[in-house]
């Protein structure tokens, strides 16, 4: 039966490849015109750029990053390189992938689904421009995942890398992006969860001004235990506080927080991310979950999409919400349809296909998502169609990146050193030029 289900599989994959050769009728500019030659397989889309390999995937299993069995070759026809296939269920997931200069044209790519071959017109990464930079002296502090960028002030939270030592608020002016300068900091208690809104930055359990020219405190705190991530919506402070829950604080008196409430979820579930838009929390922890906030001393769960890993980021635009996940499947970025909130549906994913890169900060501006990536540089991916993403550039910046923002036709993006005391990489902040205005 195993050698039968062996040749099969072999049997369609080699019929694929010849209907393939057949849609060798591209024009001199790399178009190919007749798309109904196509014909369907067992392929779906695995966003990668660095090669045109397809990978093998169990039944309801992950991503196996060994059993590279299929190429794409520049005419377009599939080569099938083994059939030592174990077991009876499988499909195939196909690498986007960049054509080289030869026969097509080098600034496209090209990507295989279901039922089509579709070119994808892609600008090339040097549509995108290192223009300058900024160097941390304290090479200890790692910036947090997210930046705020307030008129021409850049403000981010330096954690230190001692849990026995400080971090610390930087105020970094970009009013000249090619030579950003510090222009106030001020050390504080090391704390992890902050959010910055209206002048105001809520970090770890505490409240500080950053409108005056000197930074300050507004002597008032919150009390909790630890805190992953923070977000203002209203007049209210919604804390990720780990395994304390979701805590709610009415902030509407600065010097005097009140707490609204806390919703526990179970002593072993860990809050590690929360965004409030329209009155509705988006939470989180081993899986998203959706609560009415509109009362925000009584939250209400709505709806949850469990089991897709912790993140530490989640953003939303219209009717989807795009989130980190640490999921062993190298989903790095989720995209979840989040227009039925009982029912949130993860409809894709990013992921990054390399072992030294996953998601950390993300920003979404207009139809463009920006993703740092830890370990390498950033990303940028079109999101007009979100069923259907693609990859705009990835760029390497020599550091890990840990979050990204970006200001007009500027992307900031604040890196941090490998190791502590940094030695060799730099810390601080790079700034890039979109040249590309389908980028803006």
């Amino acid at each position: 039966m195993k050698r039968l289900t062996v040749f099969v599989i072999a049997f369609m994959l080699l019929f694929s490849a010849a209907a393939y050769a057949e849609l060798n009728d591209s024009d001199s500019d790399g178009v190919i015109d007749d798309w109904d030659k196509c014909p369907s397989t067992a392929m779906d889309i695995f966003t990668n750029k660095q090669g045109c390999s397809a990978e093998q995937l169990g039944q309801n299993t992950d991503v196996n990053s060994t059993s590279m069995c299929i190429t794409i070759e520049n005419d377009l026809s599939l080569n099938v390189n083994c059939a030592n296939l174990a077991g009876s269920q499988y499909s195939f997931v196909l690498n986007p992938f960049k054509i080289p200069d030869q026969p097509f044209d080098p600034n496209f790519y090209w990507k295989l689904d279901f039922s089509s071959l579709k070119q994808l017109d892609n600008p090339d990464t040097q549509d995108i421009e290192f223009i300058g930079s900024l160097e941390v002296a304290d090479s200890r502090f790692q910036t947090s995942d997210e930046i705020f960028i307030n008129g021409n002030e850049l403000i981010y939270y330096g954690i230190s890398m001692h849990s026995s030592e400080k971090g610390g608020i930087y105020k970094i002016d970009i009013s000249n992006p090619e030579n950003p300068s510090i222009s106030q900091f001020l050390q504080i208690p090391n704390y992890t969860g902050h959010h910055i809104d209206d002048n105001y930055a809520y970090i770890g359990a505490n409240i500080y001004n950053v409108s005056d020219s000197h930074l300050k405190s507004t002597n008032n705190s919150m009390t909790t235990n630890y805190i992953a991530d923070i977000f203002v919506h209203a007049d209210n402070v919604y804390m990720a506080a780990g395994r304390e829950g979701l805590k709610i604080y009415n902030v509407s008196n600065k010097s005097h927080p009140v707490h609204e409430t806390t919703y526990s979820f179970g002593e072993y579930k860990y809050v590690k991310a929360v965004t409030v838009v329209n009155d509705k929390a988006y939470v989180l922890m081993e899986g998203l979950h959706i609560f009415d906030v509109s009362n925000p001393s009584n939250p209400q769960e709505l709806g949850s999409l469990l089991n897709i890993g912790y993140g530490n980021q989640v953003l939303i635009k219209g009717d989807y919400a795009y989130l980190t996940s640490d999921n062993a499947s190298y989903k790095d970025v989720l995209v979840v349809n989040i227009s039925n909130s009982s029912n949130p549906v993860e409809v894709t994913y990013i992921t990054l296909n390399n072992e030294e890169r996953f998601a950390s900060g993300l920003y979404i501006k207009e139809n463009r998502l920006f993703i740092a990536n830890r370990k390498a540089g950033f990303s940028v991916i079109d999101i007009t169609d979100p069923k259907n993403l693609r990859f705009i550039a990835t760029v390497d910046t020599d550091s890990p990146a840990r979050a990204i923002s970006v200001k007009d036709n500027y992307i900031y993006v604040m890196c941090y050193p490998t190791y502590p005391y940094g030695n060799e990489t730099f810390n601080g902040l790079k700034v890039y030029k979109i040249q590309d205005s389908k980028s803006e």
